[in-house]
């Protein structure tokens, strides 16, 4: 009987013990001013690209030139190469330029695009902070990278006397979220990239659809 009343006088010890202990409290990724509730979180690193694949997106229209992605090293990042030739007048300038979530359908416009490629549902309410990208739009290049850069008219001949040839605009750098793996959701290889104009509305100037150029290894 002793021996029974001790394990109970235990039992009711170690329970006592048990819920007398605090959780460890939750660990939050701190949400950036302006994001809405939905935000999973930040974006996660591109690491599993495959080697040497190629995508590009030739731009025609009121803008000319191609956007190219390629697998970065070691399969991480993709790297972006932006050659433009041509632009529209500078006052509809400095243009912002995002991956959008759609492809130009059959017989569509870009207005058939839809929002930018936003996996992570951060939004556009609040501008991308260029010094956190993984909070950006995995979409939005202009947020983390800078947007097209109003071009120096420069007197070239075959212009006419006085005339002024514009130049174009070339960048290159890696992306670190974009992916060009197949099945991921920052997978870019299957969607459309779309010029804005600096304006209220972000006017659609142009937009072309990312095509296969070279693909190599696992993941196509």
């Amino acid at each position: 009987m002793q021996l029974q009343s001790l394990l109970l006088l235990l039992t009711a010890a170690s329970a006592t013990t048990a819920y007398s202990v605090a959780p460890a409290p939750e660990v939050l990724t701190p949400v950036p001013a302006g994001v809405p509730e939905g935000w999973i979180g930040p974006a996660a690193r591109s690491t599993r690209n495959p080697p040497g694949a190629v995508y590009a997106a030739k731009l025609t229209g009121a803008v000319t030139g191609t956007i190219t992605l390629s697998s970065g090293r070691h399969g991480r990042g993709v790297n972006v190469a932006v050659d433009l030739s041509s632009l529209p007048p500078s006052a509809s300038g400095p243009w912002g330029y995002h991956i959008h979530d759609q492809p130009i359908p059959a017989g569509g416009s870009c207005a058939d695009t839809k929002a930018h490629l936003d996996p992570y549902r951060r939004g556009q309410a609040t501008p991308c902070d260029a010094a956190d990208p993984a909070s950006c739009e995995v979409g939005d290049l202009a947020g983390k990278h800078g947007k097209i850069a109003i071009p120096v008219e420069k007197k070239g001949r075959g212009y006419g006397y006085g005339s002024k040839k514009r130049g174009g605009f070339k960048q290159e750098y890696t992306d670190k979220y974009v992916s060009l793996k197949f099945g991921e959701a920052s997978f870019a290889g299957n969607r459309s990239v779309v010029i804005h104009a600096n304006d209220e509305k972000k006017t659609r100037l142009a937009c072309a659809n990312f095509q296969v150029v070279k693909k190599r290894g696992y993941g196509y």
